[in-house]
């Protein structure tokens, strides 16, 4: 492994769409890489989408996709 630690937050959460089974979520996270070998951080933004199913009362996570926004 490249990295030794990793940290990703959700920095906006632009649409939340449901049709009452599938609900799926779009917006943007902040990410930082920290290199094994040491050195300075990666800092990124990403573009991401989230998908849930509904498993009786709870929303599990079935897929999640994320992007890096080009600068």
């Amino acid at each position: 492994d490249a990295f030794s630690d990793m940290a990703v937050s959700p920095a906006s959460i632009d649409q939340v769409q449901t049709d009452g089974k599938l609900a799926w979520v779009i917006g943007t996270e902040s990410a930082v890489l920290q290199p094994r070998a040491g050195g300075e951080a990666l800092k990124f933004e990403t573009f991401f989408t989230n998908i849930f199913e509904k498993n009786g009362s709870r929303w599990l996570l079935v897929s999640h996709h994320a992007q890096v926004i080009p600068k």
